[in-house]
C-alpha cells in the first residue's frame, strides 16, 4: 500500500515538475534576472488591462444597442439565461458588469500588484459574455484568449515592489505569468487534438484533414463569404497548396503548448499563429477579433523571450523537429527534478497553474451541442473545440465544390452569389416583456 501511494503521488507531481522545470529553463534562457523579468511582466499586465479598458467601451456600446433599445430576447437559440430570468433584469446586470470591467481595468493599469481589481475583471468579463452568448445562441471562440489571460492574471501574486520582494515571490510571479502563456498554447493544442479526433470520426468516410480537398470543402461551405476574399478562390482551385497549409496549421496548433515553453521559438510561433488567423480572414472572411492582443502581448513580445536571435537554438527548440535534431546529435535530456518546484514556497502557487492546465485539458474537448447545453458552458468558454474540427464532406457540399471549381475554371460567375449581410429577423411578440 505505501508503494502504491508513493507511485500515485509521484504521478500527480509530474505536471508540477514539468511545469516549473520549464519555467526555470525559460528564466535561464531569457538572460535576465528575475527582478527585471517581473518588471517587464508587470508592464505587459498594464498593457493588457489598458486593452480591456478600451474593450469595455465596445461592450457598453453593444449592450446599449442590443438591450436598452429592446425589451425582449432576440429570436435566436437561447441557452439557459433567458429561460431563468427576464431580459429586464439582465439589462442591469450587463450595465454593472461593463462598468465593473472599466473601473477595475483602470485600477489594474495604475496598480498592477492589486489582486482584487484583477479578480473583478476576471469575474465581470465572463458574466457579460454569458449574456451576449445567450443572445447569439453559441460560444464566441474569439474571446478565448482574453478570457484565459484575465483568469491567469487574476492569480498573479500581490507584489508591491519587485526591488524589495523576496526571490521566492519573484519566482512565483514569473511562474504564474508563464501560466497565462501556457493557457494560450493549450487552447491551440486542444484545438489541434480536436481536429485529430475529427479525422478519427471521418476516417471511415475517406475524407479527413489529411485529404487535399479538406480545406477547399470548408471554403465551399461558406462560399458566400469566401468568394470575395483574396485567398478563397485561390485555395479552392489549388488543392495541393491547401493541403500544405492545412498540415502546417495542424502542426502549429498541436505543438503550440510545447512552443510556449521554448523561449527561442515562442516569438516565431506567435507570429505564425497570427499569420494563420490572417490567412483564415483572407480565405473565409472569419476574423479572430479580440484574441489577437493576448497573442501579441504574451508570445510575440513576451518578456521571457531572449533578445538575441539564435538560429541554432531556434531549430533545436522546434517541437518534434528539434527533438529529432537533438537525437541525431546525441544530446539527451536530463531527468526533471523537483528543485525548480521546491523553490516556490507556496503550495497553492506550486500546484495552481499545472492543476488548472490539466483540468482545462480534460474539459477542452467538450463539444458544444445546442440541443443538450451544459450548465454554465455559455458563461465559460471552456470548450476549445474549433468551428472546423471535422471535414464538410457531405454530398451536397462536395457537389457545391465541384460546381465552384468548374465556374472558376471557365470564368462564368453568373451563378455564384456574393456575400450579402443577412437582414435582421423580425422579433416575435411572444417573448416580449410583460
Amino acid at each position: 500500500m505505501p508503494t502504491a501511494m508513493n507511485t500515485t503521488l509521484s504521478t500527480l507531481q509530474l505536471p508540477v515538475r514539468w511545469y516549473w522545470a520549464g519555467v526555470a529553463r525559460m528564466v535561464d534562457a531569457s538572460g535576465r534576472d528575475e527582478r527585471t523579468l517581473v518588471d517587464r511582466c508587470q508592464l505587459c499586465v498594464r498593457i493588457f488591462y489598458g486593452y480591456v479598458f478600451m474593450l469595455a467601451f465596445r461592450l457598453s456600446a453593444y449592450s446599449v444597442t442590443r438591450f436598452w433599445k429592446n425589451d425582449s430576447w432576440p429570436d435566436k437559440l437561447s441557452l439557459w439565461l433567458s429561460d431563468l430570468f427576464p431580459v429586464a433584469q439582465w439589462q442591469l446586470v450587463s450595465l454593472v458588469a461593463t462598468l465593473t470591467v472599466a473601473v477595475a481595468s483602470v485600477l489594474c493599469m495604475l496598480w498592477p500588484s492589486l489582486r482584487l481589481p484583477r479578480i473583478a475583471v476576471a469575474v465581470a468579463l465572463p458574466v457579460y459574455w454569458a449574456i451576449q452568448f445567450d443572445m447569439k445562441g453559441k460560444i464566441d471562440h474569439g474571446q478565448h484568449l482574453v478570457f484565459w489571460t484575465a483568469i491567469a492574471f487574476a492569480a498573479l501574486p500581490s507584489l508591491p515592489s519587485a526591488s524589495t520582494a523576496e526571490p521566492s515571490r519573484l519566482r512565483a510571479y514569473v511562474g504564474m505569468f508563464v501560466g497565462a502563456q501556457a493557457f494560450i498554447g493549450l487552447t491551440y493544442t486542444c484545438a489541434g487534438i480536436c481536429k485529430l479526433l475529427g479525422a478519427y470520426y471521418d476516417f471511415s468516410e475517406g475524407m479527413t484533414w489529411f485529404h487535399p480537398d479538406a480545406l477547399p470543402l470548408h471554403i465551399a461551405a461558406g462560399w458566400k463569404r469566401a468568394e470575395a476574399t483574396l485567398l478563397g478562390p485561390v485555395l479552392i482551385t489549388r488543392p495541393g497548396l491547401s493541403f500544405v497549409l492545412n498540415q502546417l496549421t495542424l502542426y502549429l496548433e498541436l505543438c503550440a503548448l510545447a512552443a510556449v515553453f521554448s523561449p527561442h521559438v515562442m516569438r516565431l510561433w506567435g507570429v505564425a499563429l497570427l499569420g494563420m488567423h490572417l490567412s483564415i480572414m483572407l480565405t473565409m472572411n472569419i476574423s479572430f477579433g479580440n484574441g489577437v492582443m493576448p497573442l501579441v502581448l504574451l508570445l510575440v513580445v513576451s518578456p521571457l523571450a531572449p533578445d538575441r536571435f539564435q538560429l541554432r537554438a531556434m531549430l533545436e527548440g522546434l517541437p518534434v523537429i528539434g527533438f529529432v535534431i537533438r537525437r541525431l546529435r546525441g544530446d539527451k535530456a536530463g531527468p526533471v527534478g523537483m528543485d525548480a518546484a521546491d523553490a516556490v514556497r507556496s503550495r497553492f502557487v506550486r500546484w495552481c497553474v499545472p492543476g488548472a492546465l490539466v483540468i482545462y485539458f480534460l474539459v477542452g474537448f467538450s463539444r458544444f451541442e445546442p440541443a443538450r447545453p451544459r450548465f454554465g458552458q455559455d458563461i465559460f468558454p471552456i470548450s476549445a473545440m474549433p468551428m472546423f474540427w471535422r471535414t464538410r464532406n457531405d454530398a451536397k457540399n462536395v457537389a457545391r465544390l465541384a460546381k465552384i471549381r468548374d465556374e472558376l475554371a471557365t470564368g462564368d460567375h453568373s451563378t455564384l452569389q456574393r456575400y450579402v449581410p443577412p437582414k435582421p429577423k423580425p422579433r416575435s411578440k411572444s417573448n416580449k416583456r410583460k
